[in-house]
């Protein structure tokens, strides 16, 4: 009996010993792990963010691609145009004049009849008459918009349009066409029957023989962001 109450606080004192020690080295490793979930966590949110910006560049750079393919393929097929009608109608000793104005009244109507793959998207055509700008009556729609084809000829368009942003896209198209020949831009409206607020990427390429602006848009940033964020419920 004495020696089991001899040997029974050793006992207690050794079991209070062994939590203290447990809790010493245990509770600093919870808390290691709890650190290390979040840093790892926010490693995770990191890849992530760099996986969507990637994704949103090369989708935004697919776009610009085909978008200037689009139009680079319209002013061949002028070209083109142009080319069979000098052979077709060289018996007629046509002059320079005669020939571009068969061959712009000829682009005109297969212009108007061009689909971008599969979309509604379209070619539009302005013609600038006043390369100095400064507001109204800078250019002429050529071929214009299937849903507004009364406008053709007789629609005059101003670098001072404000579009739904506070921009002022014809102005920005016509420095970037006047300095480079080409031009990316944005252009901002509001859907019809909505509020909806449309951000829209437009490509516009000179064709200086006939003044022409040759032009297509159609890429609605929105749908990019769309496709992103079905991508991250993905991964």
């Amino acid at each position: 009996m004495n020696s089991f109450r001899k040997n029974s606080k050793p006992n207690i004192f050794n079991g209070w010993v062994r939590l203290l020690i447990y809790a010493i080295l245990f509770v600093p490793s919870v808390t290691g792990s709890l650190y290390l979930s979040n840093a790892y966590l926010a490693s995770l949110e990191k890849e992530q963010q760099i996986k969507i910006d990637q994704v949103t560049r090369t989708v935004i750079h697919s776009r610009k691609l085909f978008l200037k393919n689009a139009v680079d393929r319209t002013i061949f097929m002028i070209e083109s145009l142009k080319r069979l009608i000098r052979e077709d109608e060289a018996h007629k000793s046509l002059s320079d004049a005669e020939v571009d104005l068969i061959t712009q009244n000829k682009a005109i109507k297969l212009i108007r009849n061009i689909r971008l793959s599969d979309s509604q998207d379209y070619i539009f055509v302005n013609k600038i008459v006043n390369y100095e700008g400064g507001g109204d009556n800078y250019a002429v729609r050529v071929v214009n918009p299937p849903r507004l084809p009364e406008t053709e000829g007789g629609l005059f368009l101003s670098t001072g349009l404000i579009d739904v942003m506070s921009a002022h896209p014809y102005a920005e198209e016509l420095k970037g066409l006047k300095e480079r020949g080409e031009v990316f831009y944005d252009f901002y409206y509001t859907k019809r029957n909505s509020n909806t607020t449309v951000r829209q990427m437009t490509y516009a390429k000179l064709y200086k023989p006939y003044d022409w602006v040759i032009a297509t848009g159609g890429f609605d940033y929105g749908k990019v962001e769309k496709y992103i964020e079905t991508e991250r419920r993905a991964w």
